[in-house]
């Protein structure tokens, strides 16, 4: 389970990674359409909407 360390609120963010396909057109504009899985690990930025604290999501986990 994840909460945050300053208020033990669960609700939270965190970075993902995903990939995208990219496609331009000739008038320099593009346009992203993510395909797949999104990736999180310990190492992700998680922040609390609550109170703002930021962090390596490991530090979020009470597992740990």
């Amino acid at each position: 389970m994840y909460v945050c360390p300053k208020c033990s609120s669960t609700e939270l963010s965190v970075v993902v990674t995903v990939a995208a396909r990219l496609t331009q057109s000739g008038d320099g504009n593009m346009e992203t359409d993510a395909e797949g899985d999104q990736e999180w690990d310990g190492n992700s930025l998680m922040t609390c909407a609550l109170c703002g604290h930021a962090g390596d999501a490991d530090t979020f986990d009470t597992a740990k």
